[in-house]
């Protein structure tokens, strides 16, 4: 079978597995399901200030006067000297030192004194897309407004200056070059610890074995059996009444999961002219910040 989908030089098996799989992985991308929700918290470091250095004009490493555990809390984040801003790449206490994106404009041979803060925050490794992020220590803040990238960057460079204990903004934050591709970022930065209730669109891994089970609801296992039928039967060029009767099946398993997402009321997208996406605003449950399992 020399199509898209054969088998050459490989198992019937591992076709069948690549066909479940690619229309698993179709039927995840075609919107926000409800079943795909997640949500994870991130706890944000206070902003730190006046903070001694030993700077060298040149050099990208900054010594600290006394090392702390809390540079761990602002790795990933920024520091600067009033004047000028760097992204701290590594503060960890097992280097002792703090590495900066680039090297230290100043006095040769001098001590700095200097402000540390954070706005950026690893997601998920299965992270996908954004459904919205409230502050769990403030019960009936809105969630916070999403914004581009560049949006946030636009904004001054003394943004310290601005910190506060809730932010208003946020946008999605992309790494090429770490191992946690998204990371969320929020403005303005933090001035004291907060923690950040964030709802996502997850990525479900490839279901690579008989015990794998897809995170579909049970009860839809038998929409990605119909999708795998309809695939197959194509793939194979089945006579024109058994694509059509296969394809009817599936349009129908289909037809039920939209129609159990428009009751849930979860994020999808709306198809249209322009295919612009539409999010619910989700309902906020106030947390008890006192209860050690919220």
């Amino acid at each position: 079978m020399e199509d898209l989908y054969g088998p050459t030089n490989s198992s019937e098996l591992a076709y069948y597995d690549r066909l479940i799989n690619d229309v698993y992985n179709e039927l995840c991308s075609m919107t926000g399901w409800w079943w795909l929700e997640r949500e994870t918290v991130i706890t944000t470091s206070g902003y730190a200030k006046s903070s001694t250095v030993s700077a060298t004009n040149g050099s990208s490493v900054l010594t600290p006067d006394s090392s702390g555990e809390w540079l761990d809390d602002y790795e990933q984040g920024w520091v600067s000297d009033g004047s000028r801003v760097y992204r701290i790449l590594d503060s960890s206490n097992s280097i002792g030192d703090i590495k900066l994106d680039s090297d230290w404009i100043g006095d040769t041979d001098t001590e700095a004194t200097v402000n540390f803060w954070r706005d950026i925050f690893q997601l998920p490794t299965d992270f996908s897309d954004l459904v919205t992020v409230i502050p769990r220590s403030y019960p009936g803040k809105q969630p916070l407004q999403v914004v581009s990238p560049h949006e946030l960057d636009a904004e001054t460079p003394q943004i310290y200056h601005q910190a506060t204990e809730h932010a208003f903004k946020c946008c999605i934050y992309r790494e090429t070059d770490k191992d946690v591709y998204y990371h969320l970022r929020i403005y303005p930065p933090p001035d004291e610890e907060v923690e950040y209730v964030v709802r996502y669109i997850c990525l479900p891994s490839d279901l690579s074995s008989s015990d794998d089970e897809a995170i579909i609801p049970k009860r839809y296992h038998s929409v990605i059996a119909d999708m795998a039928k309809l695939k197959l039967v194509k793939d194979r060029r089945e006579d024109p009444d058994v694509i059509q009767n296969a394809e009817n099946e599936a349009q129908k398993g289909r037809a039920r999961l939209w129609k159990a997402q428009r009751r849930s009321k979860a994020q999808g997208w709306v198809f249209g002219k322009r295919m612009t996406k539409h999010a619910r605003m989700l309902p906020y449950k106030p947390v008890n910040v006192n209860s050690e399992s919220p």
